[in-house]
């Protein structure tokens, strides 16, 4: 392997040190070995980058490494990648490797530079070919933009599933919760039924959102038109450590005040 490439691995501060040093091992292969493991390379390659342990680990060095600039590590990368490109010593599957490597490292570290916030990885399909992969308006925005697929007529008082024409696959762990457009709420009568709705890691149906008409006339949501928002949530399963009585539970200033004993603690300090 060419000096340049194990500097690449060895010297680049957006890679681990023992993982360079295992691409070091990898890519000095003898090409025909290199095939054998390429397509697994790659598959683990993706995955790799959206763990969570990867991702704390580059919010980390972006915070205590301020020289870390993407359109520096840019150049410098796509210079080397256009290089290798033109080595006939490197094979077309170490090359592919070596671009899907770098260029997946970059979109990551440009896209946690903005926003210092973890990405999870999630599939999604278009089940009309008119359907729109759900934005973010703001880099730094909770929610991503969903929207309906048709025109859909809501009548007065009607609850009716507004269709997106997509279908996703959440990982196990998360849910995506469906919340209502501020805009959309000020600006007309309609309601997300059940906000937030869920939808779990299992479902693989296509996206509804339930919406209900609270005014006394038709409202029509034209195609197209951004109609909730999706945000992604964690969901830990809850253990249950069953205790003898209410006093196992521990004590509190609350207590088993409710409904209002919040203001009745203020008016009493």
């Amino acid at each position: 392997m060419k000096n340049e490439l194990k500097e690449l691995f060895l010297s680049n501060p957006m890679i681990d040190r023992p993982a360079a040093e295992t691409f070091v091992e990898i890519f000095d292969l003898p090409d025909d070995q290199f095939e054998t493991i390429f397509q697994e390379l790659k598959n683990a390659l993706k995955k790799s980058y959206y763990l969570r342990s990867y991702q704390e680990s580059m919010i980390e060095k972006i915070e205590t490494m301020p020289f870390l600039d993407y359109e520096t590590q840019r150049d410098s990368i796509q210079n080397l990648l256009t290089s290798f490109d033109e080595d006939d010593e490197l094979s077309e599957s170490k090359k592919e490797a070596l671009h899907l490597m770098f260029n997946t490292t970059l979109e990551v570290f440009e896209d946690i530079s903005k926003n210092k916030r973890i990405l999870v990885e999630i599939k999604i399909t278009k089940l009309n070919p008119d359907a729109i992969i759900p934005t973010y308006a703001h880099s730094t925005d909770a929610g991503a933009d969903i929207c309906a697929i048709e025109d859909t007529t809501i009548e007065p008082g009607e609850t009716k599933i507004v269709k997106t024409g997509l279908a996703v696959a959440i990982p196990a762990g998360y849910e995506i919760q469906l919340r209502p457009r501020s805009g959309l709420s000020l600006k007309s009568p309609l309601r997300i039924a059940n906000a937030p709705a869920t939808i779990d890691s299992d479902y693989r149906g296509e996206i509804g959102v339930i919406v209900w008409n609270t005014d006394d006339i038709p409202y029509v949501i034209d195609k197209g038109t951004k109609i909730a928002q999706m945000v992604l949530a964690e969901t830990p399963k809850i253990k249950w450590d069953i205790v003898d009585s209410v006093d196992d539970l521990g004590e509190t200033e609350r207590g088993n005040g409710g409904f209002g004993s919040t203001d009745q603690l203020a008016s009493k300090s």
